[in-house]
């Protein structure tokens, strides 16, 4: 019935999050998935795989990278990298992390701190670009209209 086939992609999702926290590659994750989920399943393993294109990379180098680097920095550096390509993405990117119940814990709260600073980061400087602009523009205005000038200046 349906309750059977939630619980089961429960365990699905479960499963191929815990091989990639694991380290196993990706598609070896796949085809144990496979072997272990079988018949009607396949295609929910497969759509789980299609939707976390950016998701496994992440959590697999996050917890590659755990031990030796702290819970926060290696969470940091998968920012970075999905950070690096994305920049008109990365809200959206961001958002399916930290909406995913495959994103344990642990990574979601220093996700959440790094984002919130990278936006912070990102307003500050359109901030200084918008001020800078400004600046510009008022210059161009000084060269352009340098003043009133009196008859008697002596500078004509």
């Amino acid at each position: 019935g349906y309750i059977d086939n939630t619980l089961t992609q429960i365990e699905i999702r479960e499963y191929i999050r815990s091989q990639v926290a694991g380290g196993i590659p990706l598609e070896i994750v796949r085809s144990s998935a496979k072997e272990k989920f079988v018949g009607s399943q396949h295609d929910y393993v497969d759509n789980v795989f299609e939707k976390g294109t950016v998701l496994f990379p992440f959590i697999a180098e996050v917890n590659k990278h755990r031990d030796d680097m702290g819970e926060y920095e290696s969470v940091q550096m998968g920012f970075n990298i999905i950070s690096r390509d994305a920049q008109d993405k990365l809200d959206k990117r961001i958002r399916d992390l930290l909406g995913s119940d495959l994103v344990e814990e642990w990574i979601r709260d220093p996700l959440k701190k790094i984002w919130e600073k990278h936006c912070a980061d990102r307003g500050q400087e359109r901030a200084n670009e918008a001020a800078k602009e400004r600046h510009f523009q008022e210059e161009v205005q000084i060269d352009r209209n340098p003043g009133y000038r009196s008859a008697d200046d002596s500078s004509l």
